[in-house]
């Protein structure tokens, strides 16, 4: 804890005597939460309203071997967003920012073993299902299904 007061105890410093970095930080700040509201409630939106159910199909298709590139790339693009939403989501737990649904949206971009498991606790957790369906509700999509426990 001593380490994170100081380090954002310096990166203030920094900051305040530096007004060009001042300014950059402000930015971006002000962007990523522009770009949250704007691209949250899309990305909630494409999670199928069963995807947390035992019953959810998670079909993987394999392309013949002449599509192995594409399937790579898109493999390696789809877990860099995940990575990228991370990143946003850990910097807007600092700044204005929906922070934690922006940490679940990037956490189900990515693929790592006991993804799933993760995801369906972190469900569970009234603040993040209120979040994901206040965003499905922007998009006149139904509420996503919780699995029993």
């Amino acid at each position: 804890m001593h380490y994170l007061f100081s380090f954002l105890q310096s990166l203030y410093e920094q900051l305040m005597s530096h007004p060009l970095w001042l300014t950059w930080a402000i930015s971006v700040s002000v962007g990523l939460f522009i770009g949250s509201l704007a691209a949250l409630p899309l990305l909630a939106a494409l999670i199928p309203e069963d995807y947390f159910l035992p019953s959810h199909q998670r079909i993987v298709t394999i392309h013949p071997n002449s599509w192995w590139i594409v399937t790579t790339m898109l493999f390696i693009l789809k877990n860099l967003i995940g990575i990228i939403l991370l990143l946003i989501g850990v910097l807007m737990l600092f700044t204005p920012g929906q922070g934690l649904l922006t940490l679940f949206l990037g956490l189900m971009f990515l693929d790592f073993p006991g993804k799933l498991a993760l995801e369906r606790a972190l469900i569970h957790r009234p603040a993040i299902y209120r979040g994901i369906n206040k965003l499905r509700k922007l998009r006149n999509k139904p509420p996503v299904r919780l699995p029993e426990y």
